[in-house]
């Protein structure tokens, strides 16, 4: 029997009582000397006939329990951790002497959807694809949208979708929508990146990952050249992509005797153009032609027989050297099957047939050299080049190929959908063929002007007698 219990702390309280309510109750703690132990007297509104209490240990003097959801309040989504602490806002008061669990106001259940909906995962276009026309459907998955309301989800769909030349994160908002497909309408060899996010009204996921895909520009590959002019007796082509430049960094002039396409386009920055057929003399056609080149070679020169298999760089040692320069004689055709990498070397190639280039050819700027002339064609094969997919910006490349190269006939830069750099000039006495199928919003073959290759070559190799004539702008 516990004894000589005293009253201490007493004053108006507050108490939840099951099926009242809130009730104000004038209570005491009391400390009973006997066994230490404390009870809790209370008394609600004044009605002493339900004062009374059990006495509980210090230890335990506000008992928490998570058991009880809280079903005198009607709530139903108690939430706890399984260690007496209520989660998600749930707070519980002392428990009453009844031996009841009794909850403090405010007990609210935790909130639906407080899962968020997994990351959209775009299925269409594929990363790089290439979309015929200029319209694409984006076409994207949500796993899930967490956890469900009882009233229903508000789930949506933000998409962000930005122009870009190369793979960039997606920033620009485009549409907030239901729906996981939707038709996006671009323009014709621009490429485009996207991403999404989805959202259950109250939690939103982590965007997805950037995708790209490139509206095919009508399926016209184009060409263009950096820091020089172009020049043609015929016609010049090229299907030059929207708001780019047939001539890239340069005000220089295009110059042709036939049609000029240039996809509607400007030549350059100041797209100067000279379409004329008198602008250009015929006189190039014997004064910068193969056998004008070779006589002026042969005339103070005996060029070394040279295979016409280039199958080791060793074939390129010794020939026949004058300032500095090796020249070299192929009495046919030509097939460089190798690497060239001519660091400080200075190498011509006279070839009295087709040449066939298979593989690289570089060597160090300023100091290196390697001149290429051929009484037919020249022709680059599908393998030399970059394989960049849906492109990229040329200015990035590697330089493939290296020099001066002349062909009395043709000048095929060769097919398939590898990028193709070029620095140094291209001449093809009939034509110059640009053929790679990139599609893409950037150029096919980049021809860059490099001054290091034409202040290096030989008097042999400089055209006699300049021609002078102001080409009509």
């Amino acid at each position: 029997m516990r004894s000589q219990c005293m009253d201490y702390n007493c004053g108006w309280r507050w108490q939840y009582v099951r099926n009242e309510g809130w009730e104000e109750y004038w209570g005491c703690d009391q400390y009973c000397a006997g066994d230490y132990w404390a009870c809790d007297r209370y008394c609600y509104n004044g009605r002493m006939e339900t004062c009374g209490g059990e006495c509980l240990g210090w230890s335990n003097q506000w008992r928490e329990d998570c058991t009880d959801p809280c079903l005198d309040r009607g709530e139903t989504r108690t939430v706890c951790d399984g260690s007496n602490t209520c989660q998600g806002g749930y707070s519980w008061d002392n428990c009453a002497n009844n031996g009841t669990n009794s909850c403090r106001g405010g007990c609210v259940p935790l909130p639906c959807n407080s899962v968020a909906p997994s990351v959209p995962f775009l299925v269409s276009p594929k990363n790089n694809a290439n979309v015929s026309g200029t319209s694409a459907t984006l076409n994207l998955v949500v796993d899930s949208y967490g956890t469900p309301c009882a009233g229903g989800n508000t789930n949506q769909i933000t998409i962000y979708v930005n122009q870009c030349d190369a793979l960039t994160p997606a920033t620009t908002l485009w549409k907030t929508t239901a729906s996981t497909s939707e038709v996006y309408t671009g323009a014709g060899g621009k490429g485009y990146c996207w991403s999404a996010e989805a959202t259950n009204g109250v939690t939103t996921s982590a965007r997805s990952a950037t995708e790209r895909w490139i509206f095919l520009p009508g399926g016209q590959p184009w060409w263009q050249v950096s820091g020089g002019g172009v020049m043609a007796i015929g016609g010049i082509s090229s299907k030059v992509n929207s708001g780019k430049t047939l001539i890239k960094d340069s005000p220089a002039v295009l110059v042709a005797g036939g049609t000029i396409d240039l996809n509607g386009q400007k030549a350059s920055s100041t797209d100067w153009q000279a379409n004329d057929p008198t602008a250009i003399s015929t006189k190039l056609n014997y004064r910068y032609d193969y056998w004008e080149a070779k006589s002026r070679v042969l005339a103070t020169v005996r060029p070394a027989s040279l295979s016409t298999e280039l199958n080791s760089q060793d074939q390129l040692l010794g020939g026949s050297v004058e300032n500095g320069v090796s020249y070299f004689l192929v009495t046919g055709n030509l097939n460089i099957n190798i690497p060239l990498a001519l660091g400080d070397q200075k190498i011509v190639i006279l070839a009295d047939g087709d040449v066939t280039i298979r593989n690289n050819i570089n060597f160090t700027d300023n100091t290196g050299l390697f001149a290429l002339l051929a009484k037919g064609d020249i022709t680059i094969d599908s393998q030399v080049g970059t394989d960049t997919g849906t492109g990229a910006d040329p200015d990035t490349l590697p330089a493939h190929l290296e020099g001066i190269f002349l062909a009395g006939r043709n000048f095929n830069s060769g097919t398939g959908s590898k990028q193709l750099r070029i620095e140094g000039p291209v001449i093809g006495m009939s034509s110059v063929n640009f053929g790679r199928q990139l599609n893409s919003a950037w150029p096919n073959e980049y021809v860059v002007f490099r001054p290091d290759i034409i202040l290096n070559l030989p008097k042999q190799l400089l055209r006699q007698n300049h021609l002078w004539r102001e080409a009509r702008p």
